[in-house]
C-alpha cells in the first residue's frame, strides 16, 4: 500500500534562489552557496527546485521533515505534498526512497523525488518536483463523459473488457474477484509527455484502456474540464520440479517447472524468494483468457513440433535466467523487489513479429517466415526489464525518456544473455529469431544513432519520438563502457574509451535505473545519475566514472571524463626525414595541466597541449587535473626521424696490390651509385665495387621509382548464403613490389553478381593482417558491383540507390563489426601508412540473409607507381676512401704446443685470416695428431683478393708417443652376486664405469653389460682400454594371483612364472594348493632359477572362505494348470534349476510328475552351495464343453451340455445350463468347467447367434381421408409391407377414417423379424367460401364468411377475412381453406366482380382576391356536384374570405361513384404577392442512406413566387446544411430510424404551401458473417470444396479469400463459394466479409484442412519395456480424424485399440525403437508423431553415497533410483567387497585401500543400460572439526572458477560465504557436507578483480577463512 509521507528528511538546510538555465550543473563552493553543503547541484529552468543536489561527506545532513523543508526553501505552498511510492536497501548500504509529488490530494504525472541515505545521513536526492502549480483543482466533466473523449481517440473495434472471457480470465490471473479491465478514471494533474521540455500541467482523468481489435494499450489523460486529450502513454512495451528443456535458442537447458496432475507444467511455484513465474499457450489467438497450459508427460521437454512449442521452453528459460540474473547480481527479488509473479504468453496471433511488457505480463509473437518466435534470452530479458523500469524510473514510454525506457531494456536483455549463456552472447539485440535488429556495438548497421542528434537520430512523433531507434545512443554508450573503443563521433568528438567490463558497466547502469531516474528524465539525466552511479559503487574519481564520463562523451552528451590519461595523436607519418618534424596534440580533459616526454624523460618547456618533435624516440605526456592531483600518462607515440649516414669499407685509405673491395654500409633501401674521383661510374649500383684504379670513391644514395603494378584475380569464387563462419574468399598474390610501400594510392576493381546486395559484407585483407571494410549490407535486390573501384579517392561510400555500383567509392567509414571485425576504415591507414605489399590480398565477401546466392566473378589490386622508400631523405653522399694499389702483405703461420699422438686435432690459425695451410696431417685449417709421433713442418700461404698480393710463412708441431694400456677380462655375474676386484695393466691406472667403486665392480646396479674403463698416463700422455662385464638379471618371479576360495572348494592349480620353478607354503602338494585346510588366508611362495643360474622367489595370498547353508523349500502338491509355483531358498539371492524352473518360479504345465529341483547360492565370499527338493503336479481331468450349431438372436434359449457331467458352464447369455441367444448377435465363448477332487480343468466352445434383423415399419403422421397416398418406408431396405389398404409400398387414405396397422416383413437371409407401425386416417370437412355481390374500386373492403367458420382466405385482393376493390377493375376468384380439429383440410372458391369508378377531376383555380367575382367550377366528367365553403351549385364565391378552401366534386357513372378535392386560395390583397407558393414537387434523394453517414442530399425544383422552404427529416437525421433552400445537406447517426419522411414546404409573405414528403429508409453497415459451414477437415488437394455463410442484414455482397493457390469456380460475391483446392495443399485460411454501399465487416475466417496436424505428444512409458504387455500409450483426439495408425518396434504388437487414440502393446525382446502414431482422414495421414521407447531399463540417474571414505570403513551404504523389472549389478574397486544388496538398487560395502569407482549396471531379459559410475576416494582425516590444512582452495588466484575442499567428521549442514573486506556478503552456498572430503565449486565470474575472504562455518559453530584473490 503507498502511504502518504510523514517525515523523514532533512535538517538545516538554506537555499539562495540562484538558478541557471536549463540543466545547467554547478559544483564545488559554488554549490554550496546555493544549498548549504552542498558539492554538486544540477538546476533546471522548468522549476525552481534542483534536479539534483549531492553533499559534501562532511555536511552530509541527518533525517527530518522533508515537506517543511521544501516548502522553506523553495516556496513549495501548502497544497502541495509527498506519496511514498517505494523504499529499498541496496547491496552497498543504501536506502533510496521515492516518492511521487501530489497537489491538493492529486498525484502529478512525471513528477519523482528520489532520496539516498547512508547511515541515517543523506548523501544525495534528485528528480522532479515543483514549486509553483496554476491547474484547476476541480474537474467540471464527468468520469463518463471524459472515457468517451478517451474511447473516441483510441477508436478500437473492441475491447478487453467487452469479452467476458477476458474478464473471468483477468480475475482468474490477479486473484482478485473484482478485478477488471474497466477502465476507471484517476483525478491527477498531467501534461503532454510529447513536450517535455515545456510541461504545461492540466486537471486530468487518466484511464487505463487495454483494446483488444486492434490490440493496444495506453493511458489516456482526458482534461477534467474541455474534454481535451491532454497525453498519451503507450503501455505496450516492445521489443516445482527440475526438469531437462532442450530449447530452441539455448540447447539443452534445467528449468524448474511443476507436477500436476500427472502430468508437467511451465509453472514453477517461486524461485528464491520470488512467487513464481508461469507460461502460458495463447494458440496463435489474442485473447489471454483463451490461453492454456503448456504440459510435458516425462518432464523432459523435447517439444519440437510444427506449432513451434519449444520455443516456450526459450521464454521460461528467458524469464528464470532473467530473475536469477537480477537477484544473484544485485538482491534484486523479481521487478518488483517483492517477489512480483512473472507471466509469460506464447504464440500469441499469426504473423506476429514482436514482443511486448504491457504493464502486468509479456507476451510473445511466434514471427513469421523470416523471423522465428521472439522468445530468445536477449529479448526475453528486455521484455522483463520493462517491467523492472515501471517499478523503479517509471520512465515515459516517448521521445527521450522512451528511448531510454527501450536502452535499458536492450543493456539488461544483453546481460542476462551474457549471464545466461556466456558462451554464445554477443552485442546484437534478436540475432536468434532470424535477424538481429539492434547492435549495441554498431548501432548505424540498424539504422541507429550511435551519437546524440547524431546521423539516423529520429525527429517526429513515429515511434512515440523515435523510442525503438534513438535508443542507439545509450546501447553503444553501454558498449563502450564495458568494452572500451575509441574514434570520431558524428559531431567531431574524438573519443577514447577504457572499457571497464561488462559487470561493472551494467552494475551502474542498474543502479542509474533503479536509484536516480524518474518519469521524465533525458538523455542528459541518464549521465548525470550514471556519473553519480559510479561514484556511490567505485569512488570519486575513480576509473570506472571516468570511464562511465568518457563513454557519454564518445556519444556527444557532456564534456569527456575529468582526469584520465590523454590520447595523444600524430599529424602525419611518425617516420620522417632529419630536419623535418612531426605535431603530436594531446586530448586531454578541460584544465589540465600538460608535460612533454621523450623516451621517459621530460622535454624541457614543453607544456602545452601540442609539440613538434623532431627526434627518434617514444613521446608520452604526462597530464595533471580533473580529479584533485591526479596524475596521468598517455600512450605512447614512437617517432622515428632517418638521418642517412652512408659510410663505405675500408674507410680513409684502403691499399692493396692491383684492386681494393669496396663495401657500401648503411643503404636503407636507397638506390646506389659508386663515383671516382666526384664522377660517377657507369653501372657501379651494387652493394661492393672493386676498385682497381687510384683514386677516391664515395657512392651516393638516391631514391628508386618502382613502376605501377596491376594484379588480377585468376577465377571466380562462389559466394555460400546466409554464412558468418565461411565466407567467399578470393585471394591475389603480389610480389616483385618495394618492401616498403605507401598504401594511400592503392586501389582495387570488383566485379561481382548476387540477387540481392543488401545482405553482402566486403573486406579487404592485406597481407599484414589489417582488414579494411569496403561494403556493409548496402544495396538492394540485383545491385551487381560493376568495375566497381573503391579508393581513399572516391566521394561516397556504397548506398542503396546508386546500383550497380558503377563507379568509385571510398572504404567503409566506420569499423564493420559483422561477422568478423574492420580494423581499417581507408586504404592510407593500412600498415599506418606504408608496409610490404607483397604476399596475398584477400577480398572475402560475406552474405548475412538467406535464399539469395551470387559470385565474385573478378576483382583486380592497382599499386600505383612509387618513389622508394617513404619518405625519400636522398639524395646523400658517402665520405671518401683513397685507393692505393701495389703494396706488400706479412704472413705468420702461428705457433703451437706439443701434442700426444691420441690428441685431438689441433686448430690452425694464421695471419691475415683466410690463407691456406699445408703439410702432414693438414686437413684445411687442422693438422691431426695421429699421424705418429715426430716432428712436423706447417706452411701458411696467404693473397689478399682486394690487393691481390701474396705471403707465406711455416712452423712445426712436436707429437709425442702414447702408452698400451689393458683393461682385464671378466666372467659373467647374476645382479645378487658379490662384488668383484678389477685389474688393469700398466698397474697404477684409474678404472671407471657405471658399478666401479676403486678397483671394485659391483653387480647389484642390475643387470646388463657394462663397459669399464681403465686409464693410465705417461709422459704426459695418456691412454685407455675399455672392458665389459656381463651382469645376468635376477628372473622377474610371480607366484600369481588367485581367486579367494571356498573351504569346500576343488584343488586350486598354482601357476607361477616363469614356470618350472618350486611352490611352497601350508596346503602346498606340488603345484596344488587344498582349500581343505580351512577358512584363513594362506601366504604361497614360488622360487625360480633361470638359465643364468640365477634364482629369485615371490609370494602370494590366497583367501579361503566358508561355504554357504543352503535350503531349497517345500512345497504343495499342484495341478498341470496350476499357477506359475513361486520357489523361495535360503539364504535370498540363490538360483533355481531344474524342469520347468524358469528364474524363481516352477509351471506346472511342464507336466504331470514330481520334478526335483535345486537351489544354488553364492554368498558374498564367492562361495557356493546348492540344495533339492520335489515339486509334484497332478494331471487335470479331460474336459469337454460341447458343439453347437447357430442361432437367431430371437431364437428361444438352447440347453448346454458338457463331459464329463457334473461341471458348470459360465459365460454370456449363459444361465445354469441353457444359453439366451437375446444377448445379442455375435460370436460367444462358453467355458465348461469340471473338477475330479484333485485337480480341475476347463474347455471352450463357441455358439454364434446370428442377428436376427433390426426391423422398422416406419412412422406416419395422421393423414386425412382426402390426402393422397402414404410412401411406406422400412428398414432395412427390401421387406415386404401388408394390411388394409396397403399396395407395394403405399397406403391410400381412402379407405376411410380409422386406425390402420402396418406390418413389415424382413428376412437376412438367416434370420427373419417383423415390426409394425400405426396409420390413423380423419375424414376431411365440407367446406364453403360464400357468395358476393359486385362491388365498385372505391367500395369499402368487402367481409368474407366462409363455413365452417375459422377457415383461411386467399386471393388477390384478400388480407385476412377482407376483400380490398381497390385492387382494381375485374373478377376475383376467392380461396377458402378450413382445416378441422383433425388437421384435415378442405377447400372451396368463389368470385366477387369489380366495377371500374370514374375518373374525376375538380379542377385547378388561380388564387383570388377576397374582391373578385364569382369563380366558376369545372369538373370533369360534366354532371357531378359540387360542395365546400362558399359554393353554391358550379361557383365559388371569393367573399366568403381570405384563406384556402377545399372544393369536392363527386360524379356517378351508373354503377360507380368518385370525387376528387381541389384549393382555392383566397388573398387579402395588396401585400407583395398574390398567393403562397404551389407545393413543391418530386424530392430527389437516393435512399436508403447508411447510418453514421454525413454528406447525404435532398433536392426539390424551385417552386414559383416561393421565398424560402422549409424542411424536416426522420429521427436520427440532422440536417447541416441548406436548411430554407431547395437543396440540404444532412447526417444520419448510428440509431437513425429505419424508416421515415423527409418533406418540404415552400413559403412567401401570402404564406405557405402544403408539404411535399419522401419515403427513405437508412441502413447499417454488414455484420461480421456467422460461422463458416463446411468440410473443414478432410478437403483433400485437388478437391472442389463448397462452404456458405448465413445471410447478413443489409448485405449486398460478399467477399471471400480462399487458401493460396486454390481456383473459384463460383459464388463471388454471393453467400456461398465454391472453389477448388491446390494439388499440394495440407491448411489455409478461408475468409469472409460482408459488404453493401454502408461498408464493409470485419472478416470471419476459419481454417480448413487436408491432411491432420502432427497429434500431440504420447503418453505412456518410454523404458524398461522389456516383455511387458498390456502398456498403455495414448494421444488427445486430433480434430477430424477418422482412425489413427500406430507403428511399433519389432516384435512388439498392438494388443487392443488399434485404429483409435488409445492401444494396448505387448513387447516382446527388443532393445530399442520408437512408438509412432498418425492421424488419417480421407485425405491421408498426418506427420508421425514419435516416442522413443527402449526395452532396456534406462541408465540410473545417479549413486547416492558418500564421496569419500576411511580405509577399511565398513557399512557404507550406496542406492540409485530402481525400475521395476530390472535387476542392477554393482562393482566396486579392488580390496572393497559387497556385503549385502548385490542384484538390488541398495548396496552396503566395506571398503578396502584403495580409491576408485562404485559402478552400476541396470539390466533385465532385454539387456544392459549404460553404466553410472561414482568415485570415492580415500581420506581418513575424520577428526572432529576442521583444521587449517584441511580447508583448502585452488586455484588461487583465478581469473573466475575456484575449488574448494574441505573435510568433516560427521555429515552436517555447512555454509561457504564469500565477502569483500569489510566483511559484506556477496555469495553464500549452503551445503550438506558427507562425512569424509567434501568439495564445492565457486564461479566469480561477476565479480570485479580483487581481493575477498572465503568463510568456512560449521553447524557447531567453527569457521575458517582463506584470502581469495580473482584477477
Amino acid at each position: 500500500m503507498k502511504k502518504i509521507y510523514t517525515g523523514i528528511l532533512i535538517v538545516a538546510m538554506s537555499f539562495s534562489g540562484i538558478f541557471a538555465k536549463a540543466s545547467s550543473r554547478i559544483s564545488g563552493p559554488q554549490a554550496s552557496a546555493v544549498v548549504n553543503g552542498a558539492n554538486d547541484i544540477a538546476l533546471s529552468d522548468q522549476t525552481s527546485v534542483p534536479t539534483f543536489i549531492a553533499f559534501r561527506e562532511d555536511a552530509r545532513p541527518v533525517a527530518g521533515n522533508l515537506t517543511l523543508w521544501l516548502r522553506l526553501n523553495f516556496g513549495m505552498d501548502g497544497d502541495f505534498d509527498l506519496l511514498v511510492l517505494s523504499e529499498d536497501k541496496d547491496q552497498i548500504g543504501f536506502t533510496h526512497t521515492r516518492y511521487q509529488q501530489i497537489y491538493k490530494g492529486l498525484p502529478i504525472e512525471g513528477t519523482m523525488w528520489m532520496v539516498h541515505t547512508k547511515n541515517g545521513m543523506i548523501n544525495s536526492m534528485n528528480g522532479l518536483l515543483f514549486s509553483q502549480m496554476k491547474a484547476a483543482a476541480q474537474p467540471s466533466l464527468s468520469e463518463s463523459k471524459a472515457l468517451a473523449y478517451a474511447l473516441a481517440k483510441i477508436g478500437a473495434a473492441k475491447y478487453k473488457w467487452q469479452s467476458a472471457e477476458e474478464e473471468a480470465w483477468l480475475k482468474k490471473e490477479q486473484q482478485d474477484p473484482n478485478a477488471s479491465f474497466f477502465p476507471v478514471g484517476k483525478l491527477c494533474y498531467a501534461y503532454n509527455s510529447h513536450t517535455p521540455q515545456n510541461p504545461v500541467y492540466r486537471l486530468a482523468y487518466r484511464f487505463d484502456i487495454y483494446a483488444s481489435e486492434p490490440m493496444s494499450r495506453h493511458y489516456v489523460f482526458v482534461d477534467a474540464v474541455s474534454g481535451e486529450i491532454v497525453d498519451m502513454q503507450d503501455r505496450i512495451q516492445e521489443a516445482n520440479t527440475t526438469a531437462t528443456a532442450i530449447t530452441a535458442y539455448a540447447g539443452t537447458q534445467t528449468i524448474i517447472t511443476d507436477s500436476f496432475n500427472s502430468s508437467y507444467r511451465l509453472r514453477e511455484a517461486g524461485r528464491a524468494a520470488g512467487l513464481g513465474m508461469e507460461t502460458y499457450d495463447m494458440q496463435r489467438g489474442t485473447n489471454y483468457a483463451a490461453a492454456i497450459d503448456f504440459t510435458d508427460a516425462d518432464n523432459t521437454w523435447n517439444n519440437v513440433n510444427a506449432n513451434k512449442d519449444q520455443y516456450a521452453t526459450d521464454a521460461h528459460l528467458a524469464t528464470e535466467k532473467t530473475y536469477d540474473y537480477y537477484y544473484n547480481t544485485y538482491g534484486r527479488n523479481s521487478i518488483n523487489n517483492a517477489g512480483f509473479k512473472l507471466l509469460s504468453y506464447i504464440h500469441y496471433s499469426t504473423n506476429y513479429v514482436n514482443a511486448f511488457w504491457d504493464g502486468t505480463r509479456m507476451t510473445y509473437g511466434d514471427g513469421n517466415a523470416t523471423y522465428t518466435p521472439l522468445t530468445s534470452l536477449d529479448i526475453g530479458g528486455h521484455e522483463i526489464t520493462h517491467g523492472l523500469t515501471s517499478y523503479t524510473a517509471n520512465l515515459n514510454y516517448s521521445y527521450e525518456s522512451g528511448a531510454l525506457n527501450e536502452s535499458f531494456s536492450d543493456c539488461f536483455g544483453t546481460a542476462v544473455e551474457w549471464y545466461a549463456d556466456p558462451a554464445h552472447a554477443d552485442w546484437l539485440i534478436g540475432e536468434d529469431i532470424g535477424a538481429a535488429f539492434r547492435s549495441h556495438s554498431n548501432p548505424n548497421a540498424y539504422g541507429q544513432p550511435d551519437t546524440y542528434l547524431g546521423t539516423n537520430w529520429a525527429t517526429g512523433t513515429a515511434d512515440n519520438g523515435g523510442v525503438h531507434t534513438n535508443s542507439g545512443v545509450q546501447n553503444y554508450w553501454f558498449y563502450l563502457l564495458a568494452n572500451g573503443g575509441s574514434g570520431t563521433n558524428d559531431i567531431g568528438n574524438s573519443f577514447s574509451v577504457t572499457g571497464i567490463g561488462l559487470s561493472k558497466a551494467a552494475a551502474i547502469t542498474f543502479r542509474t535505473l533503479t536509484v536516480y531516474l524518474s518519469p521524465t528524465s533525458q538523455y542528459a539525466d541518464a549521465r548525470t545519475y550514471s556519473i553519480q552511479a559510479a561514484t556511490d559503487l567505485y569512488g570519486a574519481c575513480s576509473a570506472e566514472v571516468i570511464a562511465t564520463t568518457n563513454a557519454w562523451y564518445a556519444v556527444g552528451i557532456g564534456s569527456a571524463g575529468t582526469g584520465g590519461p590523454a590520447t595523444v595523436t600524430a599529424s602525419g607519418s611518425t617516420t620522417i626525414c632529419n630536419g623535418s618534424s612531426v605535431n603530436l596534440t594531446a586530448s586531454a580533459s578541460a584544465g589540465s595541466t600538460y608535460q612533454w616526454n621523450r623516451n621517459s624523460s621530460p622535454i624541457n618547456g614543453a607544456t602545452s597541449s601540442s609539440y613538434s618533435a623532431n627526434q627518434s624516440g617514444s613521446y608520452t605526456v604526462t597530464t595533471t587535473g580533473g580529479c584533485g592531483a591526479a596524475t596521468f600518462s598517455s600512450n605512447a607515440v614512437n617517432i622515428n626521424v632517418i638521418q642517412l649516414s652512408p659510410a663505405i669499407s675500408p674507410s680513409g685509405t684502403a691499399t692493396g696490390c692491383s684492386n681494393v673491395l669496396l663495401t657500401a654500409n648503411n643503404t636503407a633501401g636507397y638506390g646506389i651509385q659508386w663515383n671516382l674521383n666526384g664522377s660517377a661510374i657507369s653501372g657501379a649500383t651494387a652493394s661492393t665495387y672493386t676498385a682497381t684504379q687510384n683514386g677516391n670513391y664515395t657512392f651516393t644514395l638516391a631514391a628508386t621509382t618502382s613502376p605501377a603494378q596491376n594484379v588480377n584475380s585468376s577465377a571466380a569464387v562462389s559466394i555460400p548464403d546466409n554464412t558468418c563462419t565461411a565466407p567467399a574468399v578470393s585471394g591475389i598474390s603480389v610480389s616483385g613490389l618495394p618492401t616498403t610501400y605507401p598504401t594511400a594510392g592503392i586501389s582495387i576493381t570488383i566485379n561481382l553478381t548476387h540477387t540481392y546486395d543488401g545482405d553482402l559484407v566486403l573486406m579487404l585483407e592485406a597481407p599484414n593482417g589489417d582488414v579494411l571494410g569496403l561494403s556493409n549490407q548496402a544495396g538492394g535486390s540485383g545491385d551487381n558491383f560493376t568495375n566497381t573501384i573503391f579508393s581513399d579517392a572516391g566521394a561516397s561510400t556504397v548506398s542503396t540507390g546508386t546500383a550497380p555500383f558503377t563507379g568509385t567509392f571510398k572504404p567503409w567509414a566506420s569499423a564493420i563489426t559483422s561477422c568478423t571485425n574492420s580494423t581499417k576504415t581507408t586504404f592510407a591507414s593500412i600498415g599506418n601508412g606504408s608496409m610490404n605489399p607483397n604476399g596475398t590480398w584477400n577480398l572475402r565477401v560475406y552474405d548475412r540473409a538467406s535464399v539469395d546466392v551470387g559470385t565474385i566473378n573478378s576483382w583486380s589490386i592497382n599499386f600505383p607507381a612509387s618513389s622508394n622508400p617513404t619518405p625519400n631523405c636522398g639524395p646523400a653522399t658517402s665520405a671518401a676512401t683513397t685507393v692505393s694499389l701495389g703494396g706488400g702483405i706479412t704472413v705468420n703461420a702461428g705457433t703451437y704446443s706439443p701434442v700426444c699422438a691420441n690428441a685431438s686435432s689441433v686448430a690452425l690459425s694464421g695471419t691475415p685470416a683466410g690463407g691456406t695451410f699445408s703439410g702432414t696431417g693438414v686437413s684445411g685449417n687442422s693438422f691431426n695428431p695421429s699421424v705418429g709421433p715426430g716432428t712436423y713442418t706447417i706452411n701458411y700461404s696467404y693473397t689478399d683478393i682486394s690487393s691481390g698480393c701474396t705471403g707465406s710463412n711455416s712452423t712445426t708441431i712436436v707429437v709425442n708417443p702414447v702408452p698400451s694400456v689393458n683393461a682385464g677380462t671378466y666372467s659373467a655375474l647374476c645382479a645378487n652376486a658379490a662384488a668383484i676386484t678389477l685389474t688393469g695393466t700398466p698397474a697404477g691406472g684409474t678404472f671407471s664405469g657405471t658399478g666401479v667403486s676403486g678397483n671394485t665392480f659391483n653387480p647389484s646396479v642390475g643387470a646388463g653389460t657394462y663397459t669399464i674403463n681403465y686409464t693410465y698416463s705417461s709422459g704426459g700422455c695418456s691412454a685407455s682400454a675399455n672392458t665389459t662385464i656381463t651382469v645376468n638379471g635376477l628372473p622377474v618371479v610371480s607366484a600369481g594371483t588367485y581367486p579367494s576360495q571356498c573351504a569346500k572348494g576343488s584343488l586350486l592349480t598354482l601357476s607361477g612364472s616363469p614356470a618350472g620353478g618350486t611352490f611352497s607354503g601350508t596346503g602346498v602338494t606340488g603345484n596344488t594348493f587344498d582349500p581343505a585346510a580351512g577358512a584363513g588366508t594362506y601366504t604361497i611362495t614360488y622360487t625360480y632359477t633361470n638359465a643364468n643360474g640365477c634364482t629369485n622367489s615371490n609370494s602370494t595370498n590366497i583367501l579361503v572362505n566358508a561355504a554357504p547353508t543352503v535350503s531349497a523349500g517345500t512345497y504343495a502338491n499342484v495341478c498341470t494348470n496350476s499357477a506359475a509355483v513361486t520357489l523361495a531358498g535360503t539364504p535370498a539371492g540363490g538360483t533355481f534349476t531344474g524342469t520347468g524352473v524358469s528364474g524363481n518360479t516352477f509351471n506346472p504345465s511342464t507336466g504331470a510328475g514330481t520334478y526335483t529341483l535345486t537351489y544354488s547360492y553364492t554368498a558374498a565370499n564367492g562361495c557356493s552351495n546348492s540344495a533339492n527338493t520335489n515339486i509334484t503336479v497332478l494331471s487335470i481331468p479331460t474336459v469337454s464343453a460341447g458343439t453347437y450349431a447357430p442361432v437367431c438372436s430371437n431364437s428361444s434359449s438352447i440347453t448346454l451340455t458338457g463331459s464329463p457331467a457334473g461341471g458348470t458352464f459360465s459365460g454370456t447369455g449363459v444361465s445354469g445350463n441353457t444359453f439366451n441367444p437375446a444377448v445379442g448377435a455375435g460370436v460367444y465363448t462358453i467355458t465348461y468347467t469340471y473338477s475330479n477332487g484333485s485337480c480341475s480343468n476347463s474347455a471352450s466352445t463357441s455358439i454364434t447367434v446370428n442377428a436376427g434383423p433390426t426391423v422398422n415399419a416406419g412412422s406416419y403422421s395422421p393423414t386425412c381421408s382426402n390426402s393422397g397416398l402414404v410412401a411406406l418406408s422400412g428398414t432395412p431396405a427390401g421387406g415386404t409391407f401388408s394390411g388394409t389398404g396397403v399396395t407395394g409400398s403405399s397406403f391410400n387414405p381412402s379407405v376411410g377414417a380409422g386406425n390402420y396397422i402396418i406390418t413389415y416383413t424382413y428376412n437376412n437371409g438367416t434370420c427373419s423379424s417383423s415390426a409394425t407401425a400405426n396409420i390413423d386416417v380423419f375424414d376431411a370437412p365440407t367446406v364453403s367460401a360464400g357468395s358476393y355481390s359486385s362491388v365498385c374500386t372505391n367500395s369499402p373492403v368487402v367481409t368474407l364468411a366462409g363455413t365452417p367458420a375459422g377457415g383461411t382466405f386467399t386471393g388477390t385482393g384478400v388480407s385476412g377475412n377482407t376483400f380490398n376493390p381497390a385492387t382494381g377493375v375485374g373478377t376475383y376468384t376467392i380461396n377458402y381453406s378450413y382445416t378441422n380439429a383433425n388437421g384435415c383440410v378442405s377447400a372451396a372458391s368463389t368470385t366477387i366482380a369489380v366495377n371500374a369508378v370514374p375518373t374525376v377531376s375538380a379542377g385547378t383555380y388561380a388564387a383570388v382576391c377576397t374582391t373578385d367575382g364569382l369563380v366558376a367550377l369545372n369538373g370533369t366528367p360534366a354532371g357531378g356536384t359540387f360542395s365546400g365553403t362558399g359554393v353554391t351549385g358550379s361557383s365559388f364565391n371569393p367573399a366568403t374570405g381570405a384563406g384556402t378552401y377545399t372544393i369536392t366534386y363527386v360524379y356517378n357513372n351508373g354503377s360507380c361513384s368518385n370525387s376528387a378535392s381541389t384549393t382555392i386560395t383566397v388573398q387579402t390583397c395588396g401585400g407583395g404577392c398574390t398567393t403562397a407558393p404551389n407545393p413543391p414537387g418530386t424530392i430527389t434523394a437516393n435512399t436508403p442512406f447508411c447510418r453514421s453517414s454525413t454528406g447525404n442530399t435532398a433536392s426539390i425544383a424551385a417552386v414559383a413566387t416561393a421565398t424560402s422552404y422549409n424542411w424536416t427529416v426522420p429521427n436520427g437525421y440532422t440536417i447541416t446544411g441548406g436548411q430554407g433552400t431547395t437543396s440540404i445537406t444532412f447526417s444520419l447517426n448510428g440509431s437513425a430510424s429505419a424508416s421515415g419522411s423527409i418533406c418540404v414546404r415552400a413559403s412567401n409573405a401570402c404564406g405557405n404551401s402544403a408539404y411535399t414528403c419522401k419515403t427513405v429508409n437508412a441502413q447499417s453497415a454488414p455484420g461480421t458473417p456467422g460461422a463458416i459451414t463446411g468440410n473443414l477437415t478432410g478437403a483433400c488437394a485437388g478437391t472442389t470444396q463448397t462452404y456458405s455463410v448465413a445471410a447478413v442484414n443489409n448485405a449486398t455482397s460478399y467477399n471471400w479469400t480462399v487458401p493460396a493457390g486454390s481456383t473459384i469456380i463460383s459464388g463471388q460475391g454471393t453467400r456461398i463459394i465454391q472453389f477448388t483446392l491446390p494439388a499440394v495443399f495440407t491448411s489455409g485460411t478461408l475468409a469472409v466479409n460482408a459488404s453493401s454501399a454502408c461498408g464493409t465487416s470485419a472478416n470471419r475466417s476459419t481454417t480448413i484442412r487436408s491432411t491432420l496436424p502432427t497429434p500431440g505428444g504420447i503418453t505412456g512409458p518410454a523404458n524398461n519395456l522389456c516383455n511387458q504387455s498390456g502398456v498403455s500409450y495414448s494421444i488427445a483426439a486430433v480434430t477430424g480424424a477418422s482412425s489413427y495408425t500406430w507403428t511399433l518396434p519389432a516384435g512388439a504388437t498392438v494388443t487392443s485399440g488399434a485404429g483409435t487414440r488409445s492401444i494396448l502393446v505387448q513387447f516382446g525382446s527388443f532393445t530399442t525403437g520408437s512408438v509412432c502414431v498418425t492421424a488419417n482422414n480421407v485425405c491421408g495421414s498426418s506427420v508421425a508423431r514419435c516416442l522413443t521407447v527402449t526395452g532396456r531399463p534406462a541408465t540410473p540417474a545417479s549413486i547416492s553415497g558418500p564421496n569419500s571414505v576411511c580405509a577399511g570403513q565398513t557399512g557404507i551404504t550406496f542406492t540409485c533410483a530402481t525400475q521395476s523389472g530390472a535387476g542392477y549389478t554393482w562393482t566396486v574397486p579392488t580390496g572393497a567387497s559387497i556385503v549385502s544388496g548385490q542384484g538390488t538398487g541398495s548396496i552396503t560395502v566395506n571398503w578396502g585401500n584403495a580409491s576408485g569407482n562404485v559402478r552400476v549396471i541396470a539390466n533385465n531379459a532385454c539387456g544392459n543400460a549404460s553404466a553410472r559410475s561414482k568415485n570415492v576416494s580415500i581420506n581418513c582425516r575424520l577428526a572432529a572439526g576442521v583444521t587449517a590444512t584441511e580447508f583448502n582452495l585452488y586455484p588461487n588466484p583465478s581469473e573466475a572458477l575456484f575449488t574448494c575442499t574441505f573435510i568433516t567428521s560427521k555429515s552436517e549442514a555447512v555454509s561457504l560465504r564469500v565477502t569483500d573486506l569489510t566483511g559484506r556478503t556477496l555469495m553464500l552456498q549452503e551445503i550438506a557436507a558427507q562425512a569424509g572430503e567434501n568439495t564445492a565449486d565457486l564461479n566469480l565470474t561477476d565479480f570485479a578483480d580483487g581481493v575477498y575472504l572465503l568463510q568456512l562455518s560449521l553447524s557447531n559453530g567453527e569457521e575458517k577463512i582463506i584470502r581469495l584473490i580473482k584477477e
